[in-house]
């Protein structure tokens, strides 16, 4: 299986496991699914990188972040092309709960054009299924 990892769930891969459910632990760990970040999710873990003290303990830099996601954790980025962009822009936003962070929609784009199942804990994120969206649903 080919999933794609939201950012939250790669927090917890590489800090504390205990906030994955054993449904996606298990899909995490099974060495046949491939593993998948789209390249927002590096904005963001670099940000984090900068924000939490214990991630600068254990990477020198957000560099070493990123590298240790392919050499350590067997994460492939995917980086957004034309069509990634056209998905995005016909997404409809869940304003029912003011879901407007383009972060996360360009996530779910990317997760719909390429028809890679997401995993993620974001409960506004169940909404885009009607879209199309194949979501596993990491409820802590």
């Amino acid at each position: 299986m080919r999933l794609l990892l939201d950012t939250n769930i790669v927090m917890y891969l590489i800090n504390d496991t205990a906030d994955l459910n054993s449904e996606v632990e298990k899909m995490l760990s099974d060495f046949e699914n491939r593993l998948f970040v789209s390249a927002p999710t590096l904005l963001e873990l670099v940000a984090n990188w900068h924000k939490y003290s214990y991630m600068q303990r254990r990477w020198k830099g957000p560099d070493a972040l990123i590298d240790s996601l392919r050499e350590d954790y067997f994460i492939n980025v995917l980086y957004p092309q034309r069509e990634h962009y056209k998905t995005f822009v016909n997404l409809t936003w869940n304003e029912a709960e003011d879901h407007r962070d383009t972060t996360d929609l360009l996530i779910i784009a990317h997760a719909i054009t390429e028809h890679l199942t997401l995993i993620s804990s974001d409960r506004k994120f169940p909404f885009y299924r009607n879209q199309g969206l194949q979501l596993i649903y990491n409820k802590k």
